[in-house]
């Protein structure tokens, strides 16, 4: 038989989906023009260098600290934006790569071979992203140096990381990556340094290896990176004029305890890296559940009880909307809590599990996920300003999760089961009999069935499948920002055409035909108007009228 580490998909799986990622996210952000916030950094690049960096400093001072993430957007807003295009879809090919190679880059040679379904799973995170979210954050210039480009930063540092960490060789240019991570935004900020101290402890307390000076180095780089950012003079100006919500600060944790945590937990945004988390959790405990000793055993009965029931409510209530409807006397936030605190404590137990088995080389990575994850959603509850954009750092670290355990349990038919759901939870019964058949492939132990060529059909079909349903979002996405940019452009030819001609009075556009695919224009929000006239280039006042 071949040896299976000689076939294409195990020595190219992981460049193959990566380059898939790239063209498929290309054939999107070729369609994405200027929306909201682009108008206005656009008048960064309008004069000269001394205007360019004025504007800076005074928007670092009194806007938001996020000084290099606003550098590339008036970079990039200054010249063609086709180098947007490929710049974004690199950062979302380069999630992918690191992504996949954080999950299985140090394994041994057998089971680097799993690396190209590591790099599926990053793949369709991307894909199953919802058009509310990527709206305002990856398919928006602005917006995706706000997201992608921290996530993106995040992740080669924190393979480096884990890199230097256990071969303890820490590369003189892992601070400087790691500051650059450090210094994008509020939330990235935090977890990247977060994620350096989770790994030095671990290995200091855990493991029992010293940490150098070199390590110590890069945690001080990267606090100063994540200090440049929440410690601006624009986020105290910020915080103390920022609308909330709700009167008081202990009134504002609680609502956005209850709006967040409906966000976080139930709504369909979040639907598809839930269930992947889920089942991955649940594999591992179903692996390895027999290994605990007695003393021990409550854990796993408590993780089966309150899990999959917090779990079970949890899809439900995001499917149906129905399960806070009958709290009885453990009101709302009370069954609210019970799914969230079930649903993590399974998350948790099953890292527990991997790290006290040696599941992975880098053991602590589902741990670390977790709590980065929960830890950046968590930090959410004291701000003002909410949106389904702040969702994108805990989709990205459940991702992560679940790509560093799925693969691994391939031989149990876990890929099958994810197509399965996948099928359920968004409506598509048709598609069910090909994660069944899969499933059926994978796990036949007689007959002409049960033969490793069968298995590997059932576990890719598993995978398949999954990216087949990630195709319902994908698809819509494509063609909406696509029928989007047709009359944006018609828009910009005709102010132009109105422009040479010298025409006087109102100019006429028309409003974009799908609002979901595209972030904020002028008629939805009037501040934006004197930025659109001067993108468009006029000189004088005019009236611009917007058409359905």
């Amino acid at each position: 038989m071949k040896d299976i580490n000689k076939s294409f998909w195990n020595k190219h799986g992981l460049i193959f989906i990566t380059l898939l990622t790239f063209i498929v996210t290309a054939i999107v952000n070729f369609n994405v023009r200027l929306y909201g916030d682009d108008f206005f950094y656009a008048c960064f690049t309008r004069i000269d260098f001394d205007y360019f960096i004025t504007r800076h400093l005074d928007h670092y001072m009194r806007a938001n600290g996020r000084a290099i993430v606003h550098l590339f957007v008036t970079v990039f807003l200054g010249i063609n934006q086709y180098f947007w295009a490929i710049c974004n879809s690199l950062m979302l090919a380069g999630i992918v790569f690191f992504g996949a190679k954080i999950c299985m880059g140090m394994e041994v040679k057998e089971k680097k071979s799993l690396i190209g379904y590591s790099a599926v799973i990053m793949a369709v995170t991307i894909f199953f992203l919802d058009p509310n979210l990527t709206r305002q954050s990856v398919y928006w210039l602005t917006g995706s140096f706000n997201y992608v480009y921290p996530i993106f930063m995040l992740l080669v540092y924190w393979y480096l990381l884990s890199r230097s960490t256990y071969s303890n060789k820490m590369r003189w240019y892992v601070p400087i990556i790691g500051f650059l991570a450090a210094a994008t935004v509020e939330q990235a900020s935090v977890m990247t340094f977060g994620l350096t101290l989770l790994m030095l402890l671990e290995k200091r307390i855990i493991r029992k290896n010293k940490i150098n000076k070199m390590e110590i180095l890069t945690l001080i780089i990267v606090a100063l990176g994540m200090l440049s950012v929440i410690c601006s003079p624009a986020v105290f100006l910020r915080a103390s004029i920022e609308d909330s919500p709700v009167e008081g600060f202990l009134p504002l944790i609680k609502h956005n305890l209850i709006k967040q945590g409906d966000y976080f937990m139930f709504s369909k945004i979040m639907l598809p890296y839930h269930m992947l988390a889920i089942v991955a959790s649940f594999g591992v405990i179903g692996k390895y559940g027999k290994s605990i000793s007695d003393k021990y055993r409550w854990t796993k009965n408590l993780a089966v009880i309150l899990g999959v029931s917090a779990c079970i409510g949890l899809l439900l209530q995001t499917l149906t909307g129905k399960v806070l409807n009958y709290y009885g006397m453990l009101g709302r936030f009370g069954i609210e809590a019970f799914i969230g605190l079930g649903y993590l404590y399974t998350l948790i137990y099953a890292g527990i599990l991997i790290y006290k088995n040696k599941f992975i080389t880098n053991n602590a990575l589902p741990i670390i996920a977790v709590i980065l994850g929960f830890g950046a959603q968590f930090m959410m509850i004291i701000s003002p300003v909410f949106g389904p954009r702040n969702l994108v750092y805990p989709i990205f670290m459940l991702a992560l999760y679940s790509a560093c355990i799925i693969p691994r349990l391939n031989k149990f038919g876990i890929s099958a089961i994810c197509g399965c759901l996948s099928c359920i939870v968004f409506n598509l019964p048709w598609l069910l009999p090909i994660p069944i058949t899969a499933y059926m492939l994978v796990t036949a132990n007689k007959g002409k069935y049960n033969k490793v060529k069968y298995k590997k059909l059932g576990i890719a079909t598993g995978y398949l499948t999954v990216a087949l349903v990630s195709l319902t979002i994908l698809i819509p996405t494509i063609k909406g920002y696509a029928d989007n940019a047709v009359v944006y452009d018609k828009n910009i030819q005709e102010a132009k055409k109105f422009i040479e001609e010298n025409k006087e009075g109102p100019i006429y556009q028309k409003k974009l035909p799908k609002e979901t695919y595209g972030w904020v224009m002028p008629y939805h929000n009037s501040y934006y108007s004197s930025y659109y006239d001067l993108y468009l280039g006029f000189d004088k006042d005019y009236e611009v009228n917007w058409l359905e």
